[in-house]
């Protein structure tokens, strides 16, 4: 049985995390209004393909298209991951140069903690891991957009914040990320008991 469970969650740890279901949360903060408010949401599964592109879409009243293609990657086989979001358009932006007070927030949610997370961009922006926040963001549009009341260890943030420059579009955002590789081995392995 020991056999059986031990081949079982090797077996599970050595593919790529094709499948994994992510959903991101994009939302804003003007200079002109200290509140968070919910722009889009989108949901998509890990894959070989850009899993979000152009999101978020324009504001209404500019050209139709969108700000970034995102694009997600995660091995299980070394627990390393990156999340790079690439400006495709910068033609819905209400500033080109972020003003101080404004903030474009983007939250991803994975079905499992993230452990630690690093920035590499070309673009002002910071990135984190929040242990346990309760949010309040508000839906000023009336999309019926319910942001969760509280963030945790399974989601990756990364903002956009004060003095991002988007004139040149193509510029890149990247964050590398880890996670703890026995999470997921230890979930199985004690399935694979429970069936034994």
């Amino acid at each position: 049985m020991k056999t059986i469970q031990s081949l079982a969650t090797l077996a599970f740890c050595a593919v790529p995390c094709l499948g994994e279901m992510v959903t991101i949360w994009n939302t804003f903060q003007s200079e002109e209004n200290l509140v968070e408010v919910i722009y889009q949401t989108a949901e998509a599964e890990i894959g070989e393909d850009t899993e979000f592109p152009l999101f978020p879409s324009n504001p209404p009243g500019t050209p139709e298209g969108g700000f970034y293609d995102i694009d997600i990657s995660y091995d299980k086989t070394t627990g390393e991951g990156k999340a790079c979001w690439t400006l495709k358009d910068n033609l819905g932006a209400s500033h080109l140069v972020f003003p101080a007070g404004s903030f474009d927030r983007y939250y991803l949610e994975f079905e499992d903690p993230i452990d630690t997370a690093t920035l590499e961009s070309t673009i002002s922006s910071v990135t984190g891991i929040p242990k346990y926040e309760e949010k309040v963001v508000i839906d000023v549009f009336g999309s019926g957009l319910v942001f969760p009341s509280v963030v945790n260890e399974n989601f990756l943030t990364m903002y956009v914040v004060s003095g991002a420059n988007l004139t040149e579009t193509e510029q890149m955002i990247t964050v590398k990320f880890t996670r703890n590789l026995s999470f997921g081995c230890r979930l199985f392995g004690s399935f694979v008991s429970f069936l034994c």
